[in-house]
């Protein structure tokens, strides 16, 4: 088990504080944190080439509005379909935005809350949220809410979930609440073929072996309804299914169905390398070592929607 050792310290007038006699151990590692307005900021201390002779904590004001968001990409890659159960696996990776100059605080109000919609009768969702640590995901009306704080500047929200269909077309349908600067559809060519009238082709993009097919556009407004048809999508037949439950056997997914969260990163690493203006593509082993947040708590869809 880790050990924790702390040590507390009151802020002057001008908002400076120190400790004394601090020891260093080149096996532990060593954080400052303040705490304002019921927010706590902290940052990590190098004391490996002695003691630093300052460290600065930036702290905000707070807001409860959710207008303080706005969307910078979002990418929906529709990663595969099982024709047994009749489910398609969906990879989403969301960029928001804090414009102001406060941090965010989850309002008392559903309506305040970080929101992103979700298609009707999804299934198994995960969500991981790596730059809002502590966040609980809390399931609203179509969709989910994120519950944490979030500071001024960019993040990115990375999840999953299973979407069902019923014959060989589905028509997926979100609401972009926060608008996007860039919004990005792909599908796998070859086993699912997608079109919708409000994005235009972008060609293919290679994601490791697989090779998908792009749908796109810039500066969606905020509370863009989106609709992208599918088409295409593997079905049995009724003496199919009839056999294969009669030899007992499992299904194998069609291309890279049941990746999860490893084609998440697979498609989070080929799309920032290959968009304009984007910042620099984050370590693969650093991706991963985000944390994952469970569905904790439902708030009653009669509070808001969508």
């Amino acid at each position: 088990a880790a050990f924790i050792k702390t040590h507390d310290a009151m802020t002057d007038r001008d908002g400076r504080f120190s400790f004394e006699d601090i020891t260093y151990d080149e096996n532990s590692e060593y954080f400052a944190s303040v705490e304002f307005r019921g927010v706590i900021y902290d940052s990590g201390v190098d004391f490996s080439e002695g003691s630093p002779d300052h460290v600065t904590l930036t702290v905000y004001e707070t807001t409860t509005s959710n207008s303080v968001f706005s969307g910078t990409n979002r990418s929906v890659l529709f990663a595969g379909a099982d024709p047994e159960s009749e489910v398609i696996e969906v990879l989403e990776i969301v960029g928001i935005k804090n414009n102001s100059d406060k941090t965010y605080i989850p309002g008392g109000d559903p309506m305040d809350l970080l929101r992103f919609g979700l298609p009707l009768e999804y299934e198994n969702l995960s969500v991981s949220a790596e730059s809002l640590p502590n966040a609980q995901v809390l399931q609203v009306n179509l969709g989910f809410a994120l519950s944490g704080n979030v500071v001024p500047g960019e993040h990115e929200i990375l999840y999953s979930y299973l979407f069902p269909y019923s014959g060989s077309n589905a028509s997926y349908q979100q609401s972009l609440m926060y608008g996007a600067e860039r919004v990005r559809i792909l599908a796998p060519m070859g086993s699912i073929d997608i079109w919708s009238e409000d994005l235009v082709e972008g060609g293919t993009v290679n994601i490791g072996d697989d090779v998908y097919r792009l749908l796109h556009t810039n500066n969606a407004e905020r509370g863009m309804e989106l609709e992208v048809e599918l088409m295409g999508l593997p079905t049995y037949t009724f003496v199919e299914r009839i056999q294969r439950n009669s030899r007992g056997v499992p299904l194998e997914y069609s291309g890279t169905f049941g990746l999860g969260l490893l084609m998440i990163l697979l498609i989070a690493f080929a799309l920032r390398r290959s968009a304009v203006q984007k910042r620099r593509a984050r370590n693969l082993s650093d991706i991963i070592s985000g944390k994952t947040i469970a569905t904790q708590q439902q708030i009653d869809a009669s509070k808001g929607q969508d």
